[in-house]
């Protein structure tokens, strides 16, 4: 709950994520969330596993020049994603906003 919660002007979730997706990913700079990401992490390794899946992310910008179609991409943080995609549609909306839709295969995470 403290990491998806609303309820802060600055949420927690973007507060680790932008520590994560920083380009000073150094020790000194994380340390203070290693606590947190070891348990997020513990929590997410007891989830079942699903062997290969495809996931759906919608994203609220063009990032076609950013992400090319390759094979491996590591993202620096937590992202929601869907097995439905019908669903990411919620999380970028409709309107004239530019916007992308990630397909995602993976068998972790």
């Amino acid at each position: 709950m403290l990491y998806t919660s609303e309820h802060n002007p600055k949420p927690f979730y973007k507060l680790l994520n932008a520590a994560l997706r920083s380009k000073n990913r150094s020790a000194e700079s994380l340390g203070p969330w290693y606590p947190m990401m070891k348990l997020i992490e513990t929590g997410i390794s007891k989830l079942p596993s699903t062997g290969m899946i495809q996931l759906h992310r919608g994203v609220q910008a063009d990032l076609r020049e950013k992400y090319l179609r390759v094979n491996r991409i590591i993202w620096w943080g937590f992202s929601s994603c869907t097995k439905f995609i019908d669903v990411a549609p919620r999380f970028v909306g409709t309107g004239p906003d530019k916007r992308i839709l990630f397909k995602i295969e993976t068998d972790t995470g």
